[in-house]
């Protein structure tokens, strides 16, 4: 069993400041006591009672996560931005459908590069480009069926 002691880390150097935030976290907690679909355990954990719109979220969110939250996204990613190199290199940096999956792919690989040189990287900083995983599939179909369009014709 925990004791009291290591549930709570320290956070100043001033070990009052501990206590204040232990004090105020009780009594925020009880608080929730008079929600009527909220529980508080012995430990001090809060739980929601199951209800239809907590149900309707968790099935919504199972959905969402088995469609956009799996490994599968990745690997697709990974290998547009390899065919496009790929294509590229061969183009000598002329295909213009290569071209645009690359520099999707490179936008989301140097923000997530720029963001860990900065901070922790969690998933919410992702949002932002996050689009750009979820065009590797027509950018994939795009790169499979064209053929090599050069941004510089040799006909002028």
């Amino acid at each position: 069993m925990r004791t009291e002691h290591t549930l709570w880390r320290q956070i100043s150097s001033d070990k009052t400041d501990n206590e204040k935030i232990r004090l105020f976290f009780t009594e925020e907690t009880l608080k929730q006591n008079d929600l009527e679909y909220v529980e508080i355990s012995e430990a001090g954990g809060i739980e929601l009672k199951p209800t239809f719109l907590k149900s309707l979220y968790e099935g919504y969110e199972s959905v969402y996560n088995f469609l956009f939250r799996n490994f599968l996204w990745l690997i697709l990613f990974g290998a547009v931005f390899i065919i496009s190199i790929i294509k590229l290199i061969k183009s000598r940096f002329r295909d213009v459908d290569a071209f645009i999956p690359f520099l999707f792919c490179i936008i989301y690989i140097t923000k997530a590069i720029l963001v860990s040189l900065v901070e922790v990287s969690l998933t919410r900083y992702s949002f932002t480009v996050e689009y750009a995983v979820y065009f590797s599939l027509p950018f994939l179909v795009l790169l499979l069926k064209s053929k090599t369009k050069t941004l510089i014709t040799k006909n002028l």
